[in-house]
């Protein structure tokens, strides 16, 4: 009887272990999965390398669509259409 009891523990024992490193390996890919750029090398090289393909990477400075014929940049175009607002003392 008692080794019945002994081969249902461990028969138990490796079901539970089974169960644990199917939650691991899950949990490892969900990680693999929800990585960026910035922590994966080889993910980083890739979207490099598919950027300089297409052409349409540029670093820094002003792109075409920043600024209009003029030279004026697309900052300034609200400016002229704020509000300003004084501050009130007592009741209104």
């Amino acid at each position: 009887m008692l080794d019945k009891v002994n081969e249902i523990r461990d028969e138990l024992k490796a079901q539970r272990e089974e169960r644990a490193k199917t939650i691991r390996d899950h949990n490892q890919s969900v990680r693999d999965a929800l990585k960026s750029p910035s922590e994966d090398e080889e993910l980083a090289g890739s979207l490099a390398d598919l950027l300089l393909e297409s052409g349409s990477l540029t670093l820094g400075g002003t792109g075409a669509t920043d600024t209009d014929d003029s030279g004026k940049t697309r900052g300034g175009q609200n400016k002229g259409k704020r509000r300003r607002l004084g501050t009130t003392r007592g009741p209104v």
